[in-house]
């Protein structure tokens, strides 16, 4: 019986000597999303309904970011069904960066960088007249920004922290504008439209994201 419990011991304790040793190996990939999917409504956050993170860590205080984000809006038909309206639109921002750590406590980083965002945006707005088409505006916009950040992150655990960040984003886009009307369901008109857009913004540091790392 006691060469059983003896095994038994020992086979504890090196099962924990491997978790704690698993647990005190860095990683060197973090996964993560946002909140503000969550929280919008709630707490009336901004920012893209769901936003996706990977992170590859070079060495002790530098990682490349990837992400994308994504905005999807499908509105219900307004009015009655003589007439009335519908509208649809989505955004999506693919992103690549470089971000620098730095440590302000066991728990607590402090990181700075760059991101470089792309962007792919249509809206699309139709208007119903005595049951038929009307009228149809698209708008698309393709575009490139670059993004100066500053985020903090909190370690919840050996594996899972929490972050927030703002950026400073100076960006160009080209957008065009599409305008078509018809008469009994035949199309009578079209106008188009097309601007170079030139902007500057910032982005205050709400969000939060969790990541995980492995």
């Amino acid at each position: 019986m006691k060469p059983k419990i003896l095994t038994l011991l020992v086979t504890a304790i090196s099962m924990n000597i491997c978790v704690a040793q698993d647990e005190t190996q860095k990683t060197k990939n973090d996964i993560g999303f946002n909140t503000n999917f969550v929280l919008n409504g709630i707490l009336n956050s901004s920012g893209a309904p769901f936003v996706f993170m990977y992170k590859r860590q070079l060495d002790d205080n530098k990682a490349l970011r990837y992400g994308l984000s994504l905005n999807i809006r499908l509105s219900s038909p307004s009015g009655t069904l003589v007439n009335g309206s519908d509208q649809s639109s989505y955004i999506a921002n693919p992103s690549f960066g470089k971000e620098w750590q730095s440590t302000l406590s066991k728990r607590w980083i402090w990181y700075r960088g760059m991101d470089i965002r792309g962007t792919i945006y249509q809206n699309r707005y139709s208007f119903y007249s005595n049951s038929s088409l009307a009228n149809e505006q698209e708008r698309l916009e393709y575009g490139i920004s670059f993004a100066p950040l500053i985020g903090v992150r909190f370690a919840i655990t050996s594996r899972l922290y929490a972050a927030t960040e703002a950026n400073l984003s100076i960006g160009y886009n080209f957008e065009k504008i599409t305008s078509k009307s018809f008469v009994n369901g035949n199309q009578t008109s079209s106008e188009e439209f097309s601007n170079n857009l030139f902007n500057v913004g910032t982005v205050s540091a709400f969000g939060i994201f969790l990541f995980y790392g492995f």
